[in-house]
């Protein structure tokens, strides 16, 4: 398709109202668009750097996690274990019965620590919109062509004000945003 233009077709429906004036070529749009998307994988970086600091950072995260809860779990189990001998050691409890107590304690502190260590951590929220994102842009770093893929890949929408102001909405938000 050669010579193809986009103009307002309110602002020639109705007259003169204040609308974008005469037209732009499809050329000049795509030339924009290019442009936009090319500053975005320029923004992105090295991806495989940001994909890794993020796993990084995730790793972190579990491990923090992990320690707190085996913290707390620590914390409770030595409260029951220091409960259950006082009842012994008051006479509260037999012998017999201290020590099925004690053994059921230790059994499910077994059953948390075995499911803990089954448990797969997985990001979530915002590393793992970033890391869709990310594997977005890789599939296209590289490319300096545009092509109808890109484009409808990585664009949700292109307002044209005017020669001079073109909009483009891509279709995720600003992954670096707080």
């Amino acid at each position: 398709r050669k010579n193809v233009t986009y103009y307002c077709r309110y602002r020639y429906a109705q007259g003169n109202v204040e609308c974008c004036p005469g037209n732009i070529s499809e050329e000049e749009i795509l030339q924009v668009v290019h442009a936009a998307i090319k500053s975005q994988m320029m923004l992105i970086g090295d991806i495989s750097q940001i994909k890794k600091q993020i796993e990084k950072k995730a790793e972190q995260e579990k491990k923090k996690h992990t320690n707190r809860l085996k913290e707390i779990r620590h914390q409770i189990v030595q409260q029951e274990k220091l409960k259950l001998y006082e009842e012994f050691s008051n006479g509260k409890l037999a012998a017999n019965e201290y020590f099925e107590k004690k053994k059921s304690i230790s059994e499910r502190i077994y059953k948390l620590e075995e499911k803990e260590q089954n448990c797969a951590y997985m990001p979530v929220g915002k590393e793992e919109k970033v890391n869709g994102i990310l594997n977005l842009y890789e599939t296209f770093a590289g490319k300096e062509e545009l092509s109808k893929e890109l484009v409808h890949a990585l664009i949700s929408c292109i307002y044209v004000y005017d020669r001079n102001r073109v909009e483009i909405v891509f279709k995720h938000d600003d992954i670096f945003k707080t």
